[in-house]
């Protein structure tokens, strides 16, 4: 699985499989426009942009997830890399069979193993340790 041609061949399943993607934070919707071998497109119909979501631009938050075996994306992440178009790439990453979800915090868990279909989500419900 630590293959990134493998990784990106499971993307580009799901951009396929899609028609549209929600991020996760916000719920944006962006329809899937187009989808090539090293690219995939994406429209939003809210701000009215398109995006050009390059394979090249998904590949260092995959390394991130490898080396750390989680990435909490507002933390690991400079907030021009998690937003906009980065908030699209988590969203994709989110729904490969092997990464699960939490929003409190914001993290991406990569599993050794299939959790649930591709193309779905799994959210992971992360427990506060503190006591009240």
């Amino acid at each position: 699985m630590d293959s990134f041609e493998y990784v990106w061949r499971d993307i580009l399943q799901i951009a396929k499989k899609l028609s549209s993607i929600s991020t996760l934070g916000l719920g944006v919707t962006v329809k899937i426009e187009d989808v090539k071998d090293d690219r995939i497109i994406v429209y939003s119909e809210r701000t009215g942009k398109r995006r050009v979501l390059k394979k090249e631009r998904f590949k260092p938050f995959w390394n991130a997830l490898l080396r750390r075996g989680s990435l909490n994306y507002k933390k690991d992440l400079k907030p021009s890399d998690w937003a906009g178009a980065g908030a699209i790439i988590i969203a994709f990453l989110a729904r490969l069979p092997y990464i699960e979800y939490s929003l409190q915090p914001c993290i991406l868990y990569l599993k050794s193993e299939n959790t649930h279909s591709i193309g779905t989500l799994k959210e992971r419900c992360v427990q506060n340790s503190a006591k009240n």
